[in-house]
């Protein structure tokens, strides 16, 4: 396992921007219209209860990861493939990302830029980020993390003062009742962003004090539920539940609106900026993710030099973010619709309660 150690205001910060990531891209909750907030919330409540079985995972097993556990628990071959199935779904996740920040510039502010050179430029800067390792990328959170947050807070600043948002788009509440809430929090708002913590079972071996993991992830899930609560309200309030539905970057659209005296307008550079540095660190901690499995079932890699395997991860990654959708209105609906109730369920509900029920199982017996 590398050597390396994340304080705990690091990994505070590393969950937040995390949480962020393609959320404040895609959006979340929009389809319960002013309800959305009410999404964000039910889908958090289960987001903490995925964490809580992460972390009595890791509590029972504090110096492995998912993918070196999962064979003491299913045996040597069953355990073989989870491992493996983590891996490719780091990956692929990764991946997913890479493309939505890549589809994000190219809509926004590289409108001639072929997505191909805007994912290679990404993908140059995650290879690197690979390479320094997991205690480098978390200074970088700290670093970044003050500016993001300034970032955000004039976001907020800006559009009140500019007087966009009004009260009558959050009325009425619960419009379509409990029952469309419920359906749309799970599994969409309890899988993304919430469930995605999976991958921090992970890196929970390298923050220093391992038995805060539990109470710092916690406290970080609150404070992003309670930033991506005020956002959402924000938008709505601003576009209409409608357009806010309707629209493929609501964020930027709330903030095109943004004209104070003719001065302060066009700021949507600023806000870029702060989606792309949340979204970097957002496909970095998937693709190290994906690494740090990589070596522990291919034990052998430990002797490659580290920049050989991020390389050769980075080419695979382009990849697949090239060719996995034919566009972005395809690959925003198999992210939304088609991942979450058949890939990040088994992943991130399924297989880690399935792990914690045998290794309560398995320490009963030791008892007996």
């Amino acid at each position: 396992m590398e050597k390396a150690q994340i304080s705990s205001t690091q990994f505070v910060f590393l969950i937040i921007m995390f949480e962020f990531g393609s959320t404040i891209v895609v959006g979340m909750g929009f389809e319960a219209r002013q309800d959305a907030w009410l999404v964000i919330l039910l889908g958090m409540v289960g987001g903490v209860i995925l964490y809580l079985i992460y972390t009595q995972l890791h509590k029972k097993f504090p110096n492995a990861h998912i993918t070196t556990y999962s064979s003491h628990l299913l045996g040597k071959y069953l355990g073989y493939i989870v491992a493996w199935a983590y891996i490719f779904y780091f990956f692929y996740l990764s991946a997913r990302v890479l493309r939505d920040f890549s589809e994000l510039m190219v809509i926004t502010i590289l409108k001639e830029t072929p997505l191909l050179v805007v994912i290679l430029i990404f993908t140059v800067v995650i290879v690197y980020s690979c390479t320094l390792g997991i205690e480098t990328v978390a200074r970088t959170s700290e670093i970044f993390f003050p500016y993001v947050l300034a970032a955000g807070l004039l976001f907020l600043l800006f559009v009140f003062v500019t007087g966009i948002p009004q009260a009558e788009n959050l009325q009425p509440p619960l419009e379509k009742g409990w029952g469309e809430i419920l359906m749309k929090t799970f599994p969409e708002s309890l899988t993304f962003p919430f469930g995605e913590l999976v991958v921090f079972t992970m890196l929970f071996p390298y923050l220093n004090r391992e038995e805060k993991a539990k109470k710092l992830g916690i406290q970080a899930i609150l404070i992003s539920t309670l930033v991506l609560i005020m956002t959402n309200l924000t938008i709505i309030a601003s576009l209409g539940p409608d357009l806010a539905q309707r629209s493929v970057v609501p964020l930027l659209d709330t903030v095109s609106l943004v004209n104070i005296q003719g001065i302060v307008q066009r700021i949507d550079p600023i806000v870029i900026i702060m989606m792309v540095i949340v979204g970097v660190m957002k496909i970095v901690i998937f693709f190290l993710a994906a690494y740090i499995g990589l070596h522990d079932v291919i034990p052998k890699l430990k002797n490659k030099k580290r920049y050989v395997t991020s390389s050769v991860l980075g080419v695979l990654l382009m990849i697949v973010a090239l060719m996995m959708s034919q566009s972005y209105v395809e690959h925003i609906f198999v992210g939304l619709k088609i991942v979450p109730p058949y890939v990040h369920v088994p992943m991130q509900i399924i297989i880690p309660t399935l792990l914690l029920l045998l290794s309560f199982m398995r320490g009963r017996k030791k008892e007996d």
